[in-house]
Parts: C-alpha cells; structure tokens; sequence
C-alpha cells in the first residue's frame, strides 16, 4: 500500500533504517538527526510516498524534488522490511514516473557506491550509471549517480 507521508511515518522508518540506508543518507546530511531529516522530507517533498506493509507498518519513504527545470532527484530510504515492498515501489515508480514525463527530462538518483544491490534494482527500473562521485560524503564517502532520462 502506498500512501502520502506523515511526519510519523516518516519518522517511524527513519528510526529503523537500514544500516546501509543510515551510512548512505547521513553521509550526505550536516547531522545523523532523524527528526532533521524527517523534517526536511516533509518540507521539500511534494511529491512522496509511504510503502506499507501488508500489516500497515511503515517501511520505505520515497518522493522526487525538483531541483531545477525539467531536472528530478529521487530519494528513498527503507526498514529492514524493504524486500515486503520492493514490489509495489518499482510498478509505481514504472507506472508514475512516464506519466510524470511531461515535468521533467532528466531524474537523477545519487547512491552509496557499496550499495550494490541498490544499483541492481536501479538498473532493472531503467536508470543508467551515470558517474561516480568519489569522496561525495561528508566522511569521504564514495557514491555514483544513476539516471533516467
């Protein structure tokens, strides 16, 4: 089930992230504050969403922002229930982000470039490696950057 996002919800997901999903976010945040980065997903994300599982529980926060004409990034971070909603996530982006076509050229999605099963999942959606972006994080992090255009 996919829903609109709350401050709750989001915050609910954001206390229970993946370990993967917490080194990659925070990595690109001045702090490891959830309720900053809650904050934040509920200021700058219009367009958003909740994945639920089938028992209701939040597991995954996912929305595009705009970050300039015709240009997209999406961002996304999950519970350890991920594999529960990978499914109704990818027929949505598949299904929404063509309709969506006629707003932007290009979605750009930058990610931990140890977050290997991420890319595979990415690349199956369509999205081609773009760059790498070495030393991109706050702590020297490496990340790449995929796109859909």
């Amino acid at each position: 089930m996919l829903v609109k996002p709350t401050f709750e919800a989001v915050y609910y997901i954001a206390q229970r992230m993946r370990a993967i999903d917490q080194l990659e976010v925070f990595s690109l945040r001045w702090s490891d504050s959830r309720e900053a980065l809650t904050a934040a997903v509920m200021q700058r994300s219009s367009l958003a969403w909740i994945a639920a599982a089938a028992d209701g529980e939040p597991v995954y926060a996912c929305g595009v922002i705009p970050e300039r004409p015709g240009v997209w990034s999406l961002w996304g971070f999950s519970t350890d229930r991920w594999p529960e909603v990978m499914r109704q996530v990818s027929k949505m982006i598949l299904r929404d982000f063509p309709r969506l076509h006629d707003e932007w050229h290009r979605i750009d999605v930058i990610t931990l470039a140890e977050k290997i099963d991420g890319h595979k999942w990415l690349r199956r959606l369509g999205a081609v490696e773009t760059c790498d972006l070495v030393g991109y994080g706050r702590h020297g992090e490496d990340y790449k950057m995929f796109t859909w255009r």
